[in-house]
């Protein structure tokens, strides 16, 4: 026998609680362990909500992001990638999220049903998300309980939530052609006014009173046949903008008188007359005066409305709105130009002596001389009261005949008011002429020019850009948004299970091996599945969890 110890005894009570406390310990880390108790998160399925919820975001992001935006650049510093295709990806995406999100679902409401307990035609259904072989089949799954019916609304909004989603949003965003507007700065003014004797020199034998220069000759040809005004700068599509510089200030009267045409007898009246004439101011200003006589209207007894417009026309500095293409620049008449102040030349008045050097004014007077100054007459055969007109000089006289009258008696002939027409031609030979002296330059300030002030400019050019149909997105929003609650409410519940669970044969069998069929099948092995629901579908079932 071994020698024994006088502590012997204390020593077996010693490793006695030693192997106590170590059994206890193993217990707790046992209890403590996450593999000794699997967690019932499903993870992947979580994962997959979350990737769902990831694409809706997305869509939206695409949507709002590319709308209004230049193909090719809406993606800023990176290389682009049409919309249309990414709605593609995504709506594709989500597609598959969501089935394998649906199979997730079903997998926890199948066993959350048989946890609770139910029939086993039930499980059956949710196995099978319904029923949908016929019109039976479909009513019998629907009837069967809340769950199922649930469940079959469910796969039905999903099925169609995927199916209109893809097409939705290609539709929802298209390329088309718009006019791009960008505003930016620009400095550009005409000269003030125009140089003495840039016109010509004083010649009271000539027309006009002025000996004009071939240049400005010239100038007026490019007016008459509208040859393009060229500038320096270029504009890549349309840009509009403010240009102040040399022009005129106008002021006009209207006055009414009538004519009885019958009264005339073989004579004749003045029907159409334009014509222009220097003067001066009470302060001794030069003044061009445009008086421009048409009849307006003729009654059918041949009584005519003459209406006179008068202007007084001043040189001043005014504010142009003008608009470029390219290279070429024209006066935009939908606005009228702004005077800012009104300009005087000594070379404009009507006491300047011959071969002094001629002013602006006098160059437009000229101008209306020889490419405005119209006239006609209206003549009455007094034998058997025939009417007709006869042009004098001009061309204005035919150009503006009113073909379109209130009656076609013998003596309607009328005009039309070209009284704005008139006096844009006026200001568009202005304009020819500060650009023509100022040589197009938009930086450059001559002698009597006008400080150049920055102005703010818009450049409208025609690009291909993105267009977001907004209505049609927010319907495949609104689809898949409830394809994601759907789903998703599937998973309800989970924490029940206390494990993650499958549909695998291998973990349902536990709940279907009590069922598992009878003599009475065994002597029809391939009954169909309708039959075994008939005859066993109502047996009850449910799964316990062993402890």
């Amino acid at each position: 026998m071994p020698p024994q110890t006088e502590n012997g005894s204390s020593e077996s009570v010693t490793g006695s609680r030693q192997l106590e406390n170590g059994q206890h310990q193993a217990e707790r880390r046992l209890e403590r362990d996450p593999d000794s108790e699997p967690s019932s998160t499903p993870v992947a399925a979580f994962l997959l909500a979350f990737g769902s919820a990831l694409c809706i975001i997305s869509t939206a992001v695409v949507i709002y992001s590319s709308h209004d935006r230049a193909v090719g650049d809406w993606v800023p510093s990176t290389p682009s990638v049409q919309p249309s295709v990414l709605l593609s990806i995504l709506a594709s995406t989500f597609r598959t999220f969501q089935n394998l999100l649906l199979t997730y679902g079903v997998t926890i409401l199948w066993w959350r049903t048989a946890r609770e307990g139910t029939k086993l035609k039930n499980l059956h259904y949710i196995w099978n998300k319904g029923e949908w072989n016929s019109f039976n089949g479909v009513s019998r799954a629907w009837s069967s309980s809340k769950r199922t019916k649930y469940l079959m609304l469910v796969v039905c909004l999903i099925s169609v939530a995927n199916f209109v989603t893809g097409p939705l949003l290609q539709r929802a965003t298209k390329s088309v052609f718009l006019n791009l507007v960008t505003e930016y700065s620009v400095q550009w003014a005409l000269p003030g006014n125009i140089p003495v004797g840039w016109t010509g020199s004083v010649d009271h034998n000539a027309p006009a009173s002025l000996f004009a220069n071939g240049f400005f000759d010239e100038m007026l040809q490019d007016w008459y046949l509208d040859r393009p005004m060229k500038v320096t700068t270029f504009c890549n599509g349309t840009c509009m903008g403010e240009v102040q510089g040399v022009g005129i200030a106008t002021s006009c009267s209207r006055e009414t008188r009538y004519q009885d045409l019958p009264s005339l007898g073989s004579g004749n009246a003045t029907m159409f007359d334009l014509m222009f004439n220097r003067t001066q101011g009470e302060n001794r200003e030069p003044i061009l005066n445009m008086r421009y006589l048409y009849a307006a209207a003729v009654d059918g007894e041949c009584n005519a409305t003459i209406q006179i417009q008068t202007c007084a026309i001043r040189m001043a500095t005014v504010r142009y709105m003008v608009i470029q293409q390219e290279d070429i620049v024209n006066i935009d008449t939908d606005y009228q130009p702004l005077v800012l102040s009104t300009e005087i030349s000594d070379g404009d008045s009507v006491d300047a002596q011959d071969d002094l050097p001629a002013g602006p004014l006098a160059g437009l007077d000229y101008f209306g001389y020889y490419y405005l100054r119209s006239n006609g007459s209206i003549y009455r055969n007094n034998t058997d009261g025939t009417y007709w007109v006869e042009p004098g000089h001009g061309s204005l006289v035919i150009q503006y005949a009113d073909y379109r009258r209130s009656h076609y008696g013998s003596c309607a002939f009328q005009w039309q008011d070209a009284t704005e027409e008139i006096l844009w031609d006026l200001h568009k030979v202005v304009f020819r002429m500060g650009l023509a002296v100022s040589n197009g330059n938009r930086l450059t300030h001559r002698e009597g020019s006008q400080p150049a002030n920055a102005t703010s400019w818009r450049n409208v050019s025609p690009t291909l850009m993105y267009q977001s149909d907004f209505g049609i997105f927010w319907a495949a929003f609104t689809f898949m948004l409830l394809a994601f609650f759907c789903s998703s409410s599937l998973l309800w519940g989970f924490t029940a299970l206390k494990r993650q669970v499958t549909l695998s044969p291998l973990e349902t069998s536990r709940v279907l091996q009590e069922f598992a069929l009878d003599i009475e099948t065994a002597n029809e092995p391939d009954m169909e599945v309708e039959k075994l629901i008939k005859n066993k579908g109502d047996r009850d079932v449910k799964w316990v969890r062993n402890p």
